[in-house]
């Protein structure tokens, strides 16, 4: 039942400006009632956190499936690219700082699944490094990939290589 809450959700998302989507939309949508929506979910942010993480847990357990960190990468700018009329509708609403922290908190998460999976360095980092490393790419990756969002001709594999670089440290300031 959450699924079906999450995905009436997507598909509203997508023709009905974010601000003014309701519990009631969203339960005539899928067809269940105002106690069913509230059994599954505390309000409408609990949706879009469920639904933003399901995209990203898909992404990690593709991404898992892969043997090189760069088609991880590019598995999730194709994601990105995928979801781009998403990302800008969820950015227009009046939640988008709410909505930036669950994709940079959800983005963290799939970053430490990918890097635990495919990185031995990563694994033996004091746990502190780690989280600041996660956190400062989850936040660089965001701001980067959103900057970029609207370029129609967007180069995928030539972002992948710069973001590989980076994150293999052969691309650095110092």
């Amino acid at each position: 039942m959450k699924r079906e809450i999450s995905e009436a959700y997507l598909r509203l998302i997508k023709t009905k400006d974010g601000d003014k989507i309701t519990v009631k939309d969203l339960f005539q949508e899928c067809g269940v009632s105002r106690q069913t929506f509230y059994y599954h979910f505390r309000d409408l942010m609990d949706v879009i956190e469920y639904s933003l993480r399901g995209i990203l847990d898909d992404v990690v357990q593709e991404c898992a499936k892969m043997d090189d960190p760069k088609d991880a990468i590019r598995h999730v700018l194709n994601t990105v690219i995928m979801n781009r009329s998403l990302i800008r509708r969820l950015e227009t609403t009046s939640r988008h700082k709410e909505i930036e922290k669950i994709v940079a908190t959800a983005l963290h998460d799939t970053m430490a699944a990918i890097l635990d999976i495919h990185d031995s360095d990563y694994r033996h980092l004091p746990k502190n490094d780690r989280e600041t490393l996660l956190e400062f790419f989850s936040f660089g990756i965001l701001g980067f990939v959103l900057s970029h969002l609207d370029d129609k001709n967007m180069d995928v594999d030539k972002l992948t290589d710069q973001l590989f670089r980076i994150y293999s440290g052969e691309l650095k300031l110092l």
